[in-house]
Order: C-alpha cells, then structure tokens, then sequence
C-alpha cells in the first residue's frame, strides 16, 4: 500500500473520531498508528504516514493538534459525510448576534434548524476561523458559545 494509501486511511479515520466530537476532537498519533499496525501496515511504514497526515491535515489549535479544514475537504472527495453547512454557520452566527454576542451551547443549538453534526460541525469551523470560541464553565460541564467581535 502506497504512503498516500494510508494518508488517506488515516484521513478516513480521524474524520471519523471528530464527526463522533468535533467540538472535542483532538488528534491521538498513539490511536492513529496503532489502528494502521492492527490493520497490518509495518511500525515504520505506518509511522511515516502518520507524519506525513500531520503535516498535510493537522493544525495546531484548541489545546492540540486537530483537523485543517482541507482535512475535511479531503475526507468529503473520500466519500465521508460531511456535514459542515454554510447555512447553519450564518445561523449560528446571526442567533449569537441577536443575543449579544454570547449564549450557552445547549441554547444555540436550540435556536439553529440543524441536525447534531451540521450544528457541531459547522460551530467547529467558525471555531477554526477565529469568528467564536467555545468557553467551558469552571463549575460545571456548560459551555458557552462568543462571537470573537461582538456587535455593539
């Protein structure tokens, strides 16, 4: 199997994870090698195209490596479901505006007309733009959803 072979495997599979938490994913190189060894690719050979993944669809963000938005253009042209909406980002975008530039996750989602992977991955992409962030409560497992530049 040729080392675009499993790039493209490892892009198949780790899209995977974060469309099960797109919020939360980050990338494990550990989970990621050890999948492709299991599945019969030498140590060296799956070690090679792990970097070669990293340095092709990772960025460095949120707390850890995660996914580039060409990570998700790339898993779509392999035929995965992406659920990343233009639609449901202006939604997003327009509810958090209408409340001031800030509300609760469970809030947002209950304003904008989208299934659970449309609204996550959608609130990822504005998250890897720079438009909001995602704030957890010290207190708590709420999170907040802010616009970066509230409208005043």
């Amino acid at each position: 199997m040729s080392k675009n072979d499993l790039v493209d495997r490892l892009v198949v599979e780790e899209f995977e994870v974060f469309a099960d938490d797109a919020l939360g994913y980050t990338a494990d190189r550990d989970r990621a090698v050890e999948s492709l060894v299991n599945n019969g690719v030498a140590d060296d050979e799956a070690y090679r195209a792990w970097v070669e993944f990293e340095r092709r669809y990772l960025t460095t963000g949120d707390g850890g490596l995660t996914l580039s938005a060409h990570a998700l253009d790339r898993a779509s042209a392999l035929g995965k479901q992406v659920a990343v909406d233009e639609d449901v980002r202006a939604e997003i975008y327009e509810a958090l505006r209408e409340a001031d530039g800030r509300m609760s996750e469970d809030g947002l989602r209950g304003r904008v007309d989208a299934s659970d992977a449309e609204f996550e991955q959608s609130l990822w992409t504005l998250r890897r733009r720079g438009v909001v962030e995602t704030r957890t409560d010290a207190y708590g497992d709420d999170r907040s959803v802010v616009l970066t530049e509230p409208s005043r």
